[in-house]
């Protein structure tokens, strides 16, 4: 890529296991699938009225189809520093049963790193952390579903692609 952070990534491996990063986090550990959904602000940048979706829509979508697979799943939420936590927590109330949620703190950043290799997807939409989770060799998915405007990262990574609800039931099926 050229960036030597991007270039340092893709030699990079935990020394940590998920056991020792999920203690660390305060998170419990689970024999079930684990996504690290990396939400980007759009509610801070004109929101669904500019792009047609926002954060908290995605999320949303997101939770509704792990509900309707119905296989337990731990979603793991790593908002962008500048994310209203406030606004991402009004969808965080009558979530599926199968779905465990936890925020990941903002103080343990230091993590990161270990907490993509650990997760078993990283969902997000336009989120650097995606080309990252990439370069680590994590399987990642971009959430797009109801986006209007052109895709700014269509020719910058290799994620997988749900474009609409069907698909997103799909893509999170099949990891």
């Amino acid at each position: 890529t050229g960036n030597p952070y991007h270039e340092f990534l893709r030699s990079w491996r935990s020394q940590l296991t998920k056991e020792e990063v999920f203690q660390q986090l305060g998170i419990p550990v689970s024999e079930a699938k684990t996504i690290l959904f990396a939400p980007d602000p759009l509610s801070n940048a004109g929101g669904s009225e500019k792009f047609g979706t926002d954060e908290v829509a995605i999320l949303a979508l997101l939770l509704e189809a792990l509900g309707e697979i119905g296989k337990p799943n731990q979603l793991l939420i790593k908002a962008h520093p500048n994310q209203s936590m406030e606004y991402l927590k009004t969808r965080l109330k009558n979530l599926p049963k199968n779905v465990q949620v936890h925020l990941v703190p903002p103080e343990k950043d230091a993590l990161l790193n270990d907490l993509i290799q650990h997760a078993d997807l990283v969902a997000g939409m336009f989120s650097s952390l995606l080309i990252e989770a990439e370069l680590l060799g994590a399987k990642t998915l971009r959430i797009l579903c109801g986006i209007t405007i052109p895709d700014p990262l269509s020719a910058k990574n290799n994620c997988c692609l749900a474009l609409d609800k069907a698909e997103l039931n799909n893509q999170l099926k099949c990891f």
